[in-house]
């Protein structure tokens, strides 16, 4: 009776799962979703993260992904390392069958090279530079090979990058076969092999942004396809190619762009399908903090963009290109170390310090990601003040006596030319380099109390303060050696930075005198990124 019982139950169980199978058409289903907005070494973009997360969600709440078969990779996480172990996963056939299918959304930065006289297309990780893009980007060439050895039947690229749309190799146009019934159309939708990609412009366009939504043209008209409005015959499936043909149609109203779609190596013309799930998914800890929300447009159809120069829709901003260099404005504070001595035996100094301040301005050229070139240029204050101990002079019988208290203070200031060479480590950045400064202030103030006697007599004649300002002679152009540290922290297309720092003295401060000068400094300050293009 038990084992009747439980051939029942498998039985029932076979039934159950070969039904949902055959309404969603699928066994499994996988995604890599990747958005960059915070790049390493180039310029920062608007709505990347957004847009992925947004549609992360939408396969999950709505079209039956588990979130446990999304694969996610957002600004840091998205190294090139990161994406090449992501398309591992995917490409293990002991986790993906062939009755699978796989999702794979790329939101970021993008680049078209000419390689051999040929077109070739490359997504950048938020590690990726432009200078050395065939080894720190993967290339399109690289995605045909992933796909090819991925084992699920079905499987969708949607690149939402610039100059995205050297991917394929051949086009395809929107799909015409009818079918009497649902069933019949999913069975043959899914029946052959699909590879296929949707892009959000062509080689040679750059891909825009909507101001007022927080995410890209090409992301927004994407969800709106996933909620329905593709769905043109309204039979309840939402096949690649409908999808493909509403978001091109729209996107081309609202930018200067043109999605393209085609197919990959391996298609045999299938189609990519998503089928609402019964019920909307709720996951028990929420992956996202916000509901997906997606506005509604209005009725009316947008105006097409005028693609002339300078003539834009006022609801489109541009993703910057790619910018290496940086200006910066900084001010500081510096505790001097002077290092002192007299040619003449009888004055001593017995405390030295000193203060300043530092203010300046800086260019930084990125090399790559780990290294850059920063040239600076300062107003440095090497004041000091001394401390020197009581001494006499003779003049015969007559002596001057200086002190108790006597009191030199100098004060010194550079125009400072600093070229540094910069490493970098994530946020963290390691500086040092030659500087070389001009004396502009040169003055020092003496006070000390006095008295003039005779020796023999014992006879005072004078006693009193003298106190004057001179200036210091013969000072000579400054020769150092910063050494530094700091961290620069990223706000959109800003940088705030702290930097401690130690400006080792090379040189002597005068000719012929025994005196030299180093700092402790400390330097707060702000970079901004120029959007020059590579």
């Amino acid at each position: 009776m038990k084992l009747k019982n439980l051939i029942l139950g498998f039985v029932v169980l076979m039934l159950f799962v070969s039904l949902v199978y055959s309404q969603e058409g699928y066994r499994k289903s996988w995604a890599l979703i990747i958005g960059i907005n915070e790049y390493q070494s180039l310029p920062r973009l608007n709505g990347a993260v957004r847009s992925a997360k947004m549609i992360r969600e939408k396969l999950v709440r709505e079209f039956g992904f588990d979130p446990e078969n999304v694969i996610e990779l957002y600004d840091d996480q998205a190294t090139r390392e990161n994406i090449l172990k992501a398309f591992d996963r995917l490409m293990d056939p002991r986790r993906v069958s062939k009755e699978d299918r796989i999702f794979i959304y790329f939101a970021g930065h993008g680049v078209t090279r000419q390689v051999g006289g040929k077109d070739k297309g490359y997504i950048m990780p938020v590690d990726g530079v432009m200078e050395k893009y065939a080894s720190t980007a993967i290339s399109t060439d690289q995605l045909h090979e992933f796909q090819e050895a991925i084992p699920a039947k079905h499987v969708f690229f949607a690149m939402d990058a610039c100059y995205s749309g050297t991917i394929f190799t051949r086009g395809i146009g929107l799909a015409e076969e009818r079918y009497t019934s649902v069933p019949e159309a999913l069975k043959r939708f899914t029946a052959k092999t699909a590879r296929v990609a949707i892009t959000a412009g062509s080689k040679d366009e750059q891909v825009m942004d909507l101001a007022d939504q927080g995410l890209s043209v090409f992301a927004f008209y994407f969800l709106k396809a996933l909620d329905g409005d593709a769905d043109v015959n309204r039979d309840g499936l939402i096949t690649s190619s409908e999808i493909a043909d509403f978001v091109a149609k729209n996107v081309r109203f609202r930018a200067p762009q043109n999605p393209q779609y085609g197919r990959l190596p391996g298609d045999e013309g299938g189609e990519f399908v998503f089928v609402r799930s019964r019920q909307v998914v709720t996951e028990e800890k929420p992956v996202q903090p916000q509901q997906v929300i997606i506005k509604e447009e209005p009725k009316t159809q947008p105006k097409r963009v005028v693609r002339e120069e300078g003539k834009k829709a006022e609801t489109i901003i541009q993703q910057p290109k790619a910018s290496q260099f940086w200006i910066s404005a900084f001010i500081g504070a510096s505790g001097n170390n002077h290092s002192i001595s007299s040619d003449d035996p009888a004055i001593k100094y017995r405390e030295t310090s000193g203060g300043g301040g530092v203010i300046g301005v800086g260019f930084e050229y990125v090399i790559d990601n780990r290294f850059s070139f920063v040239f600076n240029t300062a107003y440095d204050e090497k004041n000091g003040t001394f401390k020197i101990a009581p001494f006499e002079v003779y003049e015969g019988t007559i002596v001057t006596e200086f002190g108790p208290d006597i009191g030199w203070e100098a004060k010194l200031t550079y125009l400072t030319i600093n070229p540094m060479l910069k490493a970098k480590y994530k946020g963290f950045y390691f500086i040092a380099g030659p500087s070389i400064g001009f004396a502009l202030d040169k003055k020092a103030h003496f006070k000390a109390g006095y008295v003039v006697y005779d020796a023999t007599t014992g006879y005072t004649y004078e006693a009193g303060t003298i106190e004057q300002e001179e200036k210091i002679e013969n000072v000579k152009t400054r020769f150092s050696l910063p050494i530094g540290a700091g961290y620069d922290l990223r706000l959109s297309d800003f940088k705030l930075f702290i930097e401690a720092r130690y400006d080792i003295g090379l040189t002597k401060v005068v000719k012929g005198g025994d005196w030299k000068v180093s700092s402790f400094q400390i330097l707060l300050g702000l970079r901004y990124g120029l959007n020059l293009g590579i």
